[in-house]
């Protein structure tokens, strides 16, 4: 009977360990070219929030709404080619620490919302830093590509 438990037991673990490892691989491989090609629409939505400045410092003013809020759709196959395109040649990071949303851009399969970046348009003067919304990693594109690519739609 004690054979039996270590058995049952060794078991349990060996499972847990093959599945952390497929979730491992799953969380590395899964980036935006899978959320992409799984999407039949795409909306980015401005997301600045009003400033303003008090004395030395600059407050954010909670309780204020989002004035001129920019939506963007993303409908036609090229359209979602063409956001694909902005990923051409830019720069993958790891982890990034406490970027300022400007964008959020939201993965549709039909009506289903199964995937969620961030666009942060301050912290660079000649780049944006498109993130996964737990920061696990960012793209850094062109500035006057993604200005161009908004311009498009």
């Amino acid at each position: 009977m004690k054979i039996f438990f270590r058995y049952l037991f060794l078991m349990f673990i060996f499972n847990l360990l093959i599945s952390c490892d497929k979730t491992k691989i799953w969380w590395e491989d899964y980036d935006h070219e899978d959320a992409l090609t799984s999407s039949t629409k795409i909306v980015i939505e401005s997301d600045i929030p009003f400033y303003y400045q008090y004395k030395d410092t600059i407050v954010l003013n909670k309780d204020s709404v989002v004035v001129n809020k920019e939506i963007y759709t993303i409908l036609s196959k090229e359209k979602l080619e063409n956001f694909g395109n902005l990923f051409v040649n830019s720069e993958r990071t790891g982890y990034c620490c406490c970027p300022t949303t400007s964008y959020t851009i939201s993965f549709y399969y039909h009506r289903n919302n199964f995937e969620l970046y961030e666009v942060d348009t301050i912290e660079f003067k000649d780049k944006v830093r498109i993130f996964e919304s737990s920061y696990q990693y960012s793209y850094l594109i062109e500035k006057k590509k993604w200005k161009e690519f908004l311009r498009s739609l």
